[in-house]
């Protein structure tokens, strides 16, 4: 997952409320109502992180993620 995708990911959390809750609480789903395709390890990834709000899901995935998702 690259920075780029996680950043639009968030952004738009970030300016949709609706977006964002459902983020939070059934993260593919969500991406599927919004038509953000992400490869299966990378969904799960996303669902692996147990976050309440969308800060902390951004601090989660750096932590996931870290230095390879620069690449």
């Amino acid at each position: 997952m690259s920075w780029t995708m996680i950043n639009k990911i968030l952004g738009l959390a970030m300016m949709d409320q609706v977006f964002a809750d459902h983020l939070l609480k059934e993260p593919q789903k969500a991406l599927e109502a919004y038509g953000i395709q992400l490869p299966p390890e990378e969904v799960a990834i996303l669902c692996a992180c147990q976050a309440q709000t969308i800060p902390e899901l951004s601090r989660q995935l750096m932590e996931k993620l870290g230095p390879k998702a620069l690449q």
